[in-house]
């Protein structure tokens, strides 16, 4: 049982019109054209029943003039032969198919049908006179309802055949085309090529091809103009005369759109440019002052004359733009990812050690908020992966990161385990799912911010309230986890705690050394037994050369300075420098010309050169590489990565300040009760103060807590230099 509407319901109804009219025992070859089955198993001695004929494409066509050339005394009915071809294209709806060879096929069928009844000798007069007044009506009328133009000529290239859909594209009324050649409607400067392309084609055995395969082809409209157009063309040979017939689609709409699509494309082009150009230059407006900041902060420490309130001061100046450099990187993070600039930088690495050493960096801030941080790992977690460490790290910090910032009591849980291994060819490394947990027990998502959670600068509304963050730690991290082959999922229950879930599709791992740990004490000078090492120091600004020079020189390096490229290789032709630290934008000559000219040297092949860049696009990394610099340091920088590169390449030694005894000081925990001290109008005054995290009004108020409440100050202070702003909300809320 069919559908009516289906297909099958559609040949069935019409094999059963046809089982009706088996009062004519032989088929013509105009219908044998439309079907699947040769012309002559359909045949009564061959017993072939029309429930077995389907549409016929290039053979039909061959068979059609044999037909009509041979059979023309069976051809029992013109009208039914019309009806039938009538009903294929409607039924089949083939006058659709753009540019298809079926299509012209069917084209060419009909103008062979009614040439064949106009011209065939063979017919008998009581025939010719039946499908003179039917058949050729009919047929008629089927090319007219074809949108496209469908145009015959004879072999003299003479107009026969111009249907409606050639008028409607063309300009012209049949009338004043009949009979004219076709150069008619082609432009001047094709005519020739076009007459030397029929004329190949008539000559060869081909019954039908594509036209525009090596070059355009254009029609000429009434008024003049041209249009470009996609064309199949058929010959058929009716006794001595040889048919062409064409069918055209008029391809303008299609070429204005292929080229409006091409201008968007490199106006997007242009555009992404663009944004990495912007990218690039505010990553580096923004971390090369970073880098005096952070810098010089680190080398004030340096001071054994510094007071505890002045190496306070200076830990509040370091997290302060410590917290600025998160920020700026979470921007243009995002901006990357916009730009579409973010690339997957897939290396072997311990899985175990990053998952240990994380829990290890969390662990203080968790504790300092009485939090439990904990790390499950499924024993059939692999070891050694191959991924893309450092998007992995970023993803991880920023769920563990929010889970401590918005959890105020409880525990943060991070499960790890494996899916199966999936099977893969000898010569690939097996793969597998690893499966992520981040478990909190925090205040929850209300389900209608869950939609949001991952759109970019939007928060929830604890997030709002704690006037920390940009609302990018989300989004970013979910567009890492898809990027490598995953994705980031949320459950939440108000009042509960949140649950997130990601999965990564990694390779195994071959086992990898673990990298040097960062050193855990402060270095104070080289070791004895040492070359005297020469660093050049290549910066255009001051402050950051004046920033490296001030960290080796006092230490005992021989430290020389170069303010662009063009200095930097007169300084290494003169003074043979063990190790360059090179910044790659700069003025006269930058870091990538001055690299290129040193290495090309047999003296400068032995220079260790470093680069010292602000970018943070990825791909400008492997073009520093490929410049000839042996490594990359991002700005801002901490002198630790600074004082392990050179003992990595030059292998440099040093002496490490000893460690003094530090005693246990427990967290200081401010409540309730002891800020019901102070007036009402100064607490209203630190609410407002911390909505708007407003830091230096908080710390104008924190001075005028009494003396004998220093405790509460030294609170409040730790609150402040933590941005915790959301805690002092909730003690202060009225």
């Amino acid at each position: 049982m069919t559908s009516p509407g289906s297909c099958q319901h559609q040949a069935d109804t019409f094999d059963n019109s046809i089982q009706r009219q088996r009062l004519f025992p032989f088929w013509s070859g105009g219908v044998a054209i439309l079907f699947l089955a040769f012309g002559l198993e359909l045949l009564p001695p061959f017993g072939a029943e029309p429930s077995t004929l389907y549409p016929l494409l290039m053979l039909g066509a061959v068979l059609s003039a044999h037909w009509l050339g041979l059979w023309g005394g069976i051809f029992s009915s013109g009208v039914l032969s019309a009806y039938t071809l009538y009903k294929i294209l409607v039924i089949s709806d083939a006058i659709t198919l753009q540019g298809a060879l079926s299509l012209n096929l069917l084209g060419t069928i009909a103008a062979a049908l009614l040439i064949g009844v106009r011209q065939d000798n063979h017919f008998s007069e009581p025939l010719n006179q039946a499908v003179g007044d039917g058949s050729e009506a009919m047929l008629l009328g089927i090319l007219d309802i074809a949108n496209d133009p469908i145009i015959s000529v004879d072999a003299s290239q003479r107009i026969n055949q111009f249907n409606k859909g050639a008028e409607k594209v063309f300009g012209y009324q049949a009338d004043e085309v009949l009979g004219q050649s076709l150069d008619l409607l082609l432009p001047k400067r094709a005519i020739s090529i076009h007459h030397k392309h029929i004329q190949k084609f008539g000559a060869s055995r081909s019954t039908a091809r594509m036209m525009g395969d090596r070059s355009e082809v254009f029609g000429r409209r009434k008024d003049g103009t041209e249009f470009p157009a996609e064309a199949s063309i058929s010959q058929l040979q009716l006794g001595d005369e040889k048919v062409f017939t064409a069918i055209l689609r008029d391809s303008s709409d299609r070429k204005r759109a292929e080229t409006e699509l091409q201008q968007a494309k490199e106006a997007a082009e242009v555009a992404n440019q663009a944004k990495s150009g912007f990218l690039a230059n505010m990553s580096h407006e923004l971390r090369t002052p970073l880098n005096a900041i952070l810098g010089f902060s680190q080398l004030m420490h340096r001071d054994p004359a510094l007071t505890s309130a002045q190496k306070e001061h200076l830990d509040i100046i370091n997290r302060s733009g410590e917290h600025l450099l998160e920020l700026i990187n979470d921007i243009l993070e995002m901006s990357k990812i916009e730009a579409g600039r973010v690339t997957l930088h897939k290396t072997n690495f311990d899985l175990y050690n990053l998952l240990e050493t994380l829990i290890q960096m969390l662990d203080l801030r968790a504790k300092t908020k009485g939090l439990q941080l904990t790390c499950d790992r499924a024993p059939d977690t692999p070891q050694f992966i191959r991924a893309d460490e450092g998007k992995l790290r970023q993803v991880l910090i920023n769920l563990l990161g929010n889970a401590i910032k918005f959890t105020e009591s409880g525990h943060i849980n991070l499960r790890v385990h494996a899916g199966p291994i999936q099977a893969q060819a000898a010569s690939e490394a097996p793969q597998l799912c690893l499966f992520f947990e981040i478990e909190d027990t925090g205040p929850g998502i209300d389900p209608s911010e869950i939609k949001q959670l991952f759109a970019a600068f939007t928060q929830t509304e604890t997030g709002r309230k704690s006037q920390q963050g940009t609302g990018l730690g989300l989004p970013i991290s979910h567009r890492f986890v898809k990027l490598m082959g995953g994705d980031l999922t949320v459950k939440s229950v108000v009042g509960q705690g949140t649950t997130f879930q990601f999965y990564l599709q990694v390779t195994l791992g071959n086992e990898v050394d673990h990298k040097p740990q960062p050193m855990a004490q402060r270095v104070i000078g080289l070791a004895p037994d040492q070359p005297a090492y020469r660093i050049l120091i290549v910066e255009d600004r001051m402050e950051n050369r004046k920033l490296m020079v001030n960290l080796l020189q006092p230490l005992g390096f021989e430290v020389r300075e170069a303010e662009n490229g063009k200095v930097a290789i007169e300084e290494c032709d003169r003074w043979r420098p063990h190790l360059i630290w090179m910044d790659m934008r700069m003025p006269v000559m930058d870091g990538y010309e001055a690299t290129q000219y040193i290495k090309a040297h047999i003296k400068g092949q032995a220079t260790v050169i470093i680069a010292l860049t602000a970018s943070a696009l990825d791909e400008e990394r492997a073009q520093i590489l490929a410049t000839g610099c042996d490594d990359f340091v991002r700005k801002p920088f901490l002198e630790d990565t600074i004082f392990e590169k050179m003992t990595e390449y030059l292998g440099v030694r040093y002496i490490f300040e000893k460690p003094q005894p530090l005693s246990p000081q427990p967290a200081m925990e401010v409540t309730a009760s002891q800020l019901s001290v102070m007036p009402t109008e100064w607490l209203a005054e630190l609410h407002q103060a911390a909505m708007s995290a407003r830091s230096t009004r908080i710390e104008t108020l924190i001075q005028e807590i009494p003396e004998e409440h220093s405790i509460l100050a030294e609170g409040l202070t730790d609150l402040v230099s933590n941005f915790n702003y959301e805690k002092i909300l909730t003690l202060t809320q009225p």
